[in-house]
């Protein structure tokens, strides 16, 4: 179940990334902070819920740092601090 777990929020990270970096919509100029505070929202809830934490953050930290790189330091920011 954590498996899955993971892998629904990795899409839906995925999702937001990909609406923040490639979206022509004029919706995204409405609020152009919110595909970031939706992102980290996401992840928050999903590290909340984490019923595996050790082995699954470590998986999810790991798939962060190789698929968000020029995010890295931010991402590993706020994923630190959201482990505490």
């Amino acid at each position: 179940m954590e498996t899955d777990a993971m892998r629904l929020c990795i899409g839906i990270l995925e999702g937001i990334e990909q609406y923040r970096s490639e979206s022509a919509s004029e919706f995204k100029d409405w609020a152009d902070d919110s595909p970031e505070t939706l992102f980290y929202a996401t992840l928050d809830r999903w590290i909340k819920g984490c019923k595996a934490p050790k082995k699954s953050l470590q998986e999810m930290k790991a798939y962060l740092a190789d698929s968000y790189a020029e995010l890295e330091a931010k991402v590993t920011s706020h994923f630190n601090r959201a482990c505490r």
